[in-house]
């Protein structure tokens, strides 16, 4: 060991810092997001590999100077602790308001990875050393960043494709639906747009259906919401449209569309405009700040089927369809 390498005692100015600095990462990771959105979500989730892995190559340099360890093993300890402190924080987000993720977990650690590669980068002597634990550090950034960079791809194109919301021509678009006791996959069956349809199977109880979080907000400049529906059989079922916006504070403070789904295909159309919340007192609904769109049937049998497609916002109200 040189004398370079060797531990220097920390002087009180940076045992200080270092603590300030650590209050403050803990906060930045546990305090409410003032914004919301599904854009905003991605870009948090793309920030959390890179900054575990700044905060993994800050710690293992304070390591250093603090404790004699040899230089794999110290940093192999800080990035165990950065893992752990990781998992912590993310189990204490529910407490705070905010979601917990696996996804953020396992991105947090891939990061701690990435930062503990590019220390051992700067160590080795070698070219092709540094060449390889560079590569390390971003493939591992990379695996962390590959399902937010999608999301917020597909966020820049769900405002493109508007004012559909939903046509189901990719497998992709699955993944902005949130299922509620039902099995959702893409079939070329009663199609009304592009090539493919959804099929919902519900599993029986006193409701079934999926919740597209975080639509474009802005839904203003549109009169309605039209569905395209088919259900197959000879039961009617009662369709129920939920829509909320950023000022619900309640699950009754939202707006509820109502109608009889009969069998056969239907254009269910919701009106956006002059309407309000359930919850008294009631409030208006504000179509310009929309927050999630669900989509219910009312007491669906088990392996009931229906056919969802053509999901869009008009400007007029448009006659509804026969059914089959």
């Amino acid at each position: 060991m040189t004398l370079s390498d060797r531990p220097r005692p920390w002087s009180a100015r940076n045992a200080w810092l270092a603590g300030v600095g650590f209050v403050l990462f803990v906060l930045l990771l546990l305090v409410p997001f003032p914004w919301e959105g599904r854009e905003i979500n991605a870009i948090s989730d793309l920030g959390h590999a890179p900054f575990f892995g700044a905060f993994a190559v800050a710690s293992a340099w304070g390591f250093r100077r603090w404790h004699r360890f040899p230089r794999p093993v110290g940093d192999l300890l800080v990035g165990i602790a950065c893992a752990m402190l990781g998992l912590s924080i993310e189990g204490l987000q529910s407490l705070v308001g905010r979601n917990p993720s696996w996804h953020d977990a396992a991105a947090n650690t891939l990061g701690i990875g990435a930062g503990l590669c590019a220390l051992q980068m700067l160590d080795s002597p070698s070219v092709l050393r540094r060449l390889t634990w560079a590569a390390s550090a971003m493939v591992l950034l990379g695996i962390a960043s590959r399902e937010p960079t999608w999301r917020l791809v597909d966020t820049i194109r769900q405002h493109q494709e508007m004012p559909m919301l939903g046509s189901f021509e990719t497998v992709g678009e699955l993944q902005r639906w949130v299922p509620h006791r039902v099995a959702m996959r893409r079939v070329p069956e009663h199609v009304t747009e592009g090539g493919w349809s959804l099929q919902c199977r519900c599993r029986e109880g006193a409701s079934a259906g999926m919740t597209l979080e975080w639509p474009p907000p802005d839904w203003s400049s549109w009169d309605a919401l039209t569905v395209d529906v088919f259900l197959p059989g000879k039961r009617p079922l009662v369709f129920v449209v939920i829509l909320s916006d950023r000022d619900a504070i309640s699950g009754d403070d939202r707006y509820f569309f109502h109608t009889r789904l009969a069998p056969g295909r239907q254009r269910i159309q919701v009106p956006l405009n002059g309407v309000s919340t359930m919850e008294t007192p009631r409030r208006a609904f504000r179509p310009d700040w929309l927050q999630s769109l669900g989509l219910y049937v009312i007491g669906p049998s088990a392996g009931q089927c229906l056919f969802i497609d053509n999901i869009r916002l008009s400007h007029t109200r448009e006659p509804d369809e026969g059914g089959e």
